[in-house]
């Protein structure tokens, strides 16, 4: 699965700084280690958080799109997170937000190398808080691929990012953004054997505006239907009962041991 034609038909033109953005990017800023003067930022997309940190800090904005990259004021090197073109040890502190989660496992193998190799000190990820990838699986509606509509390829939590950076220590973690309802994984699993995709994703989960997606199989466009079946609607609302809310986003700042 590689997304690589859909961050280069992004309309970057309208992704916009908002207040949630900010806020973030200011607890971002705070956790910071007052010793770091330089910043790689891997996976930097249209620099939204690389501009603003390049206020305070000697940022290189890393990412494999060239469309996003033409967003980005801080300086600015086009590579796949798998192979920097930066020297080993070389910066203070690694910067991630939102994008391990999307790599193919291949890539993500390297990339995490890569991190640990220009990294001399700090490596500060953030990433979807134990997301269940399969809540929001869909199916092609042209090849029958199915996928997850964010493009998440992977679960994420503390003790896998303890797993992934046995040389480094977890110096901060903080939960950030909107609560999101978990799904069941048990639940989940029934709903996508017994009911048919189009009751997978509900309207009240996904607004129509925002239900437009792209098959990484076949790079089909589309907007994600909806169909009501008592079924599915029965495992949501049974998930609504035994499964909590928690904020959207893990941070973890990391220092090598």
């Amino acid at each position: 699965m590689d997304n690589r034609e859909y961050y280069e038909k992004f309309d970057w033109d309208n992704a916009k700084l908002d207040q949630k953005i900010q806020d973030k990017i200011g607890l971002i800023v705070d956790a910071i280690p007052p010793n770091v003067k330089t910043i790689a930022d891997v996976g930097c997309g249209d620099g939204t958080i690389s501009n603003e940190l390049n206020e305070k800090f000697n940022v290189t904005a890393i990412d494999r799109s060239f469309n996003a990259l033409k967003y980005v004021k801080a300086k600015k090197v086009q590579a796949s997170a798998e192979l920097l073109p930066i020297k080993s040890n070389s910066v203070d502190l690694v910067f991630s937000s939102e994008m391990i989660e999307h790599l193919p496992e291949n890539i993500f193998v390297n990339a995490v190398s890569e991190i640990k190799r220009i990294s001399n000190k700090y490596i500060f990820l953030t990433f979807p808080n134990d997301e269940n990838i399969e809540k929001q699986v869909t199916r092609c509606t042209k090849c029958g691929y199915d996928f997850n509509k964010s493009y998440h390829l992977r679960s994420i939590n503390i003790d896998s990012i303890k797993n992934l950076f046995p040389e480094y220590k977890i110096v901060t973690q903080f939960e950030y953004g909107l609560k999101i309802r978990d799904y069941n994984r048990s639940l989940s699993s029934l709903k996508h054997k017994f009911t048919p995709s189009t009751a997978w994703i509900p309207s009240f989960w996904t607004p129509n505006q925002k239900r437009g997606t792209m098959c990484p199989n076949c790079g089909h466009e589309f907007e994600i239907p909806y169909k009501f079946n008592l079924l599915a609607y029965s495992l949501d609302m049974l998930n609504i009962l035994i499964s909590k809310k928690r904020p959207y986003q893990l941070c973890i700042l990391l220092e090598k041991k």
